[in-house]
């Protein structure tokens, strides 16, 4: 039986190979563990056969030698998720240093809740280490980790500070509003990037003022978290920006307006962002107009189509940068338009 199972588990044919991989898990035939962990090295998608035998998980571990093979266990061992929990806290306190890494991004992959107490102390270990414990409890996202990453963002180094300001982002705790606003001071530009996108994902309007005060300076990251906080307050400051001669910032202010109209519906004035994509045109060199007409054209049309799916407006300008004729003015036209 057991060799019949080991041949199978050669077999080209993956559904076999799958069904003699849970045979042999569920048997727990130890003496396989070696061509086991062959084959889910060779094929993660093995690791989804419900793997709860701590041996084999253990056995799986070893292989875990600093080279770039470890890359591969790691993705087996979050292949096989909650089930390698037990395993990994172990080795948080073990002596082998390579499991001990893995360990803490396999625990922040699997968003054990159990790991928190453990991976918030190595915040304050060398910067390495504390480095993978940020991005693991930013990956956990528990509110059980919000006060020691916020003291993460006065860590002697700017790789930590940045990583702790980015898991507070994704937590997004308003217990760590004033340290991430106190981070948007940071002496490291990539430190106050990332702040400033945490305070984003926040969504709180009190960092609005700054943020908007230094849009200009912080550039993409700014305008990312003005669209993530989503206040139309904010539609006057975006809508300019789509005529930046930055195509990062065109682009990314695009997208907070679509955010913003998408909570709030009829935010954006569609006039405006004509006249504006129309002034950037003009200011473009000759040989490139056609090009930039063309780019405006389809930022415009996803703007207005925006506007389209969430108010449902008719009295839209028209198409996008047409040579239109002008419109005729005063009392004439007027008395028209109310006919």
């Amino acid at each position: 039986m057991l060799d019949e199972l080991l041949k199978d588990l050669r077999s080209e044919t993956f559904s076999r190979k799958f069904n003699a991989f849970r045979a042999l898990v569920a048997g727990r035939h130890s003496e396989a563990y070696p061509q086991m962990v062959k084959a889910l090295l060779d094929d993660r998608r093995l690791a989804a056969s419900d793997i709860n035998d701590p041996e084999l998980i253990r056995q799986i571990m070893e292989y875990l030698n600093g080279t770039e093979d470890d890359e591969i266990v790691k993705r087996v061992l979050k292949g096989i998720g909650y089930s390698v929990e037990a395993q990994m806290l172990e080795a948080l306190d073990g002596d082998n240093f390579n499991a001990f890494m893995a360990a803490i991004e396999v625990l922040g992959a699997i968003k054990s809740g159990n790991a928190v107490p453990k991976i918030a102390l190595l915040i304050e270990d060398e910067e390495g280490i504390a480095v993978k414990a940020c991005e693991a409890l930013g990956n956990i996202g528990s509110p059980a980790a919000v006060d020691d990453l916020i003291k993460g963002l006065k860590n002697d180094s700017e790789h930590v500070r940045e990583e702790a300001a980015r898991a507070l982002g994704k937590i997004r705790d308003h217990r760590a509003f004033k340290g991430l606003m106190n981070a948007m001071d940071d002496e490291d530009q990539d430190v106050a990037d990332a702040a400033v996108i945490a305070l984003g994902e926040l969504g709180d309007k009190r960092a609005l003022p700054k943020i908007i005060k230094n849009i200009h300076y912080i550039g993409v990251p700014a305008i990312n978290a003005v669209g993530n906080i989503g206040d139309p307050g904010s539609v006057k400051i975006l809508i300019p920006l789509l005529g930046s001669l930055d195509p990062d910032r065109r682009a990314e202010a695009e997208d907070a307006l679509v955010k913003i109209e998408q909570r709030r519906p009829g935010s954006i004035d569609l006039g405006k962002v004509r006249r504006i994509s129309q002034a950037f045109v003009d200011s473009v060199p000759p040989e490139f107009r056609e090009k930039a007409k063309k780019n405006a054209a389809e930022r415009y049309a996803r703007l207005a189509e925006a506007v389209r799916k969430q108010k449902g407006r008719i009295d839209m300008p028209g198409e996008m940068l047409p040579d239109k004729p002008k419109q005729p003015k005063g009392k004439l036209f007027r008395a028209k338009r109310r006919a």
